[in-house]
């Protein structure tokens, strides 16, 4: 099972993406610009033993989200 969480760097979908974080299982993370607060995230969550992939984009625009 894959697990997609938009807004993920820090606060609130850090602590989601943390919840579904499980060895094994893929979670993509978005975000929007805060390139080091997601590398932080990718790291906290394959400490957890999930495989994160950051996904760089604004998913809050139909253009982003088709990007």
């Amino acid at each position: 099972m894959a697990i997609l969480i938009t807004g993920v760097s820090k606060g609130v979908g850090l602590a989601i993406a943390k919840r579904f974080a499980e060895p094994g299982r893929d979670i993509l993370i978005n975000y929007v610009r805060d390139d080091a607060s997601a590398n932080a995230a990718v790291e906290a969550l394959r400490a957890l033993g999930a495989r994160p992939h950051a996904i760089r984009c604004d998913v809050g625009s139909v253009d982003g989200a088709h990007e």
